[in-house]
């Protein structure tokens, strides 16, 4: 009786031991294959925004129907319109939606009582002042207000006295070789900004600043990255290629976005241009030929480049020479 009560205790603490130990091992695994991929947080300013509510002006008889030249919104960010951000991140020829935001700015107008004293009652009644109280808020894909931004979220301060938007999103994944971010007004009001690997991997938190020149750039990139078997050489080369120089001597018109995309929540961006067009023609030669990219840049056609930009052009493209030498 003694030994099957010690044989049946010695099977249960095999078992137990069994069980534990196999416990032991799935935990490990899960901890091991749930390592935390490094993120960074990426702000950027959409700045000189035109307010456009203004406060009403006192009248006469005098004044003339017409008081003041309506504001010009065509060209401006705006509090009229919303802004559309979107964060996109370029992998092995595919393009990723790392985060999407949506922001609006609404106005109210405050009357301020004026206390005056000894006043008779002959004396005209002084118009009350008035100042406007500006606030911004922003919206994720599900229309629900952000006030601190998750991942794929954006968050937003609005500053009126300096008429500027400061966005932000967090927890944006290092995985991507390039990140392109946009805001986007309305089809001719937009800035877009691209950055790549080198920039993000050491950094926890990156502030971007966009030019005129980056989005000109970025454009190039979007439609290079579409069309051509892009690598790392096409970005370096769009940079060299294409300089402050040769983008201030274009004096350039933006194209339009297609108004229709940023309805969605995914939006492509398309740009259809002969100017870029031929950009992103002598950034593939040029990675090909040294010698027939110049003279593919000297047989252009003046619609697309003068003398001095061919000139700026050839300059940068034998800078390249050197540089690959």
């Amino acid at each position: 009786m003694i030994s099957q009560i010690t044989k049946l205790l010695f099977i249960m603490s095999t078992i137990t031991y069994i069980t534990l130990s196999g416990c032991g091992k799935v935990v490990q695994q899960s901890t091991s294959s749930d390592k935390k991929e490094p993120t960074f947080s990426l702000s950027f300013k959409v700045e000189n925004i035109t307010l456009t509510t203004k406060t009403e002006e006192p009248t006469t008889k005098n004044t003339p129907l017409l008081i003041k030249e309506p504001l010009s919104l065509k060209n401006n960010f705006n509090d009229k319109n919303p802004i559309v951000l979107s964060l996109k991140g370029y992998k092995q020829n595919k393009v990723h939606d790392l985060a999407w935001g949506k922001s609006s700015i609404s106005s109210e107008i405050i009357k301020q009582k004026q206390t005056t004293k000894n006043i008779t009652t002959s004396s005209p009644e002084k118009p009350k002042k008035e100042t406007i109280i500006y606030k911004g808020k922003i919206y994720d894909k599900q229309k629900i207000k952000v006030i601190s931004g998750k991942e794929s979220q954006f968050e937003g301060k609005f500053n009126a006295s300096k008429k500027e938007w400061e966005f932000k999103t967090n927890k944006v994944k290092k995985s991507y070789d390039y990140y392109l971010t946009i805001a986007y007004g309305s089809n001719t009001v937009y800035q877009i900004k691209t950055i790549d690997q080198a920039i993000v991997s050491n950094n926890k938190t990156i502030n971007l600043s966009t030019e005129p020149l980056d989005t000109f750039r970025s454009i190039i990139f979007i439609n290079a990255f579409r069309t051509l078997e892009f690598d790392h050489n096409y970005y370096q080369t769009i940079n060299t290629l294409f300089d402050d120089t040769f983008f201030k001597s274009l004096q350039y018109v933006f194209p339009k976005i297609n108004q229709k995309e940023f309805a969605k929540k995914s939006p492509i961006i398309k740009v259809s241009d002969p100017i870029i067009d031929q950009c992103i023609k002598i950034l593939d030669l040029s990675l090909i030929d040294i010698k027939e990219t110049e003279a593919y840049v000297k047989s252009l056609n003046k619609k697309y480049f003068t003398q001095s930009q061919k000139d700026i052009l050839l300059k940068n493209i034998q800078s390249l020479s050197k540089n690959t030498n």
